[in-house]
């Protein structure tokens, strides 16, 4: 296993405050100790790192600029760092791609002209119409922004078409389900990544709460899940789609295909950290100790830190005893942890993921058999064919 995904913070600082932001509103504050943006010096030397790494493998690396807001940054630094990686990476013959996540405050057509120019994708993080994203989603002066928002994707859709990689939506399990995927449709995305809430079972004051919330998540992935399958698109809802596949797939392949040990962060200042979502697990808990500026990246996977991310391949014995094990692999590694016995246990998500599932599952056995009946595929979505 190698790591092809790096994540930089190219802003440790963003014109956002959104209520369920796991870098400002968790345990974790690594980001008050970091510098506004990440120098060329600091990005050149860990682009070397990941050259050095890289030399001798194959397959393409992920370079993903994020936050805190990467656009807050302005167009010269984009300019520099899109540069940077391009005569970095692309003489050694490394492949690669750039993806850039925005809350989409700032409609900045300079920068976007730099990632269109460097072949990037460009992500934007909305989680439904005003009536939804509104909650949560506000500036440092409690304003909502979802009509910038909203005038951001627009001008995507319709002038950025090359750069428009698609919308990142988490998920409000009291929201309407339908009404959110409708919303989000409406702006032609190539792709839709629903994200379950980064909370843990010790988030909530006592277990009737706790199970409430998993009833309402559960509740709302059934719904989705549904509408999905009945939804006439072209627009590719990620987890679904992995959802579906599994299903489909004998033997079963898993349809989280994500391995946090495969991903490294670098900060603003050059240090080392395991993937972002695991900052919800407590402060500096992701912190591996390592510097681009004193350390390899073979010398960070020997660390004591990113070893124990080896503990993420031991399910639980609850994990271990169910017939689903092998396509969710035990749910998202952050969902795993327990911060009063400081393991990696039982997913906060299991009795959704669970549903789900099952529910896949039923429609793939369904679909076989209306299949075996009708012998074609001329009257089925192709969302299904596509699975299958």
């Amino acid at each position: 296993m190698a790591v092809t995904n790096y994540i930089f913070k190219v802003a440790s600082r963003c014109n956002a405050d959104c209520s369920y932001c796991y870098v400002y509103h968790k345990d974790d504050q690594t980001w008050k100790g970091q510098p506004r943006f990440l120098s060329l010096e600091t990005f050149e030397a860990s682009l070397l790192r990941i050259a050095d790494y890289w030399l001798g493998r194959s397959g393409r690396l992920h370079i993903g600029l994020h936050g805190g807001e990467p656009f807050i940054a302005g167009a010269r630094r984009f300019g520099q760092w899109m540069s940077c990686v391009e005569t970095t990476l692309k003489p050694r013959g490394i492949e690669y791609q750039i993806s850039v996540q925005t809350n989409g405050i700032l409609c900045n057509t300079d920068i976007m002209q730099q990632l269109r120019s460097a072949g990037a994708k460009l992500f934007v993080s909305c989680d439904g119409p005003p009536g939804v994203a509104d909650l949560q989603r506000v500036d440092h002066l409690g304003r909502p922004f979802s009509r910038q928002v909203k005038e951001f994707l627009s001008c995507l859709q319709h002038d950025w078409q090359d750069i428009y990689g698609g919308i990142l939506a988490v998920i409000d399990p009291d929201s309407s389900p339908e009404m959110v995927m409708d919303y989000l449709e409406g702006f032609q995305p190539p792709l839709v990544d629903l994200l379950l809430p980064l909370i843990l079972r010790s988030d909530f004051s006592d277990l009737e709460t706790f199970q409430l919330y998993q009833h309402r998540l559960c509740e709302w992935l059934e719904r989705a899940f549904l509408h999905y399958l009945n939804l006439n698109t072209n627009s590719q809802f990620r987890y679904f789609d992995h959802v579906l596949l599994s299903a489909a797939s004998p033997p079963f392949e898993r349809a989280i295909p994500f391995d946090p040990r495969e991903t490294l962060v670098i900060e603003s200042n050059g240090d080392y950290h395991l993937d972002d979502t695991l900052r919800i697990c407590g402060d500096q808990f992701t912190a591996t100790g390592k510097t681009v500026f004193e350390a390899g990246i073979p010398e960070v996977i020997s660390s004591q830190s990113f070893q124990k991310l080896n503990a993420l391949t031991q399910l639980p014995p609850a994990c271990r005893q169910c017939d689903l094990q092998n396509l969710c692999g035990g749910g998202l590694p952050a969902h795993r942890w327990d911060r009063n016995c400081q393991e990696f246990g039982l997913a906060s998500t299991c009795p959704s993921l669970y549903q789900l599932f099952h529910q896949a599952q039923e429609v793939i056995e369904s679909f076989r058999q209306h299949r075996f009946q009708q012998q074609g595929f001329s009257d089925v979505d192709s969302k299904k064919q596509r699975t299958l």
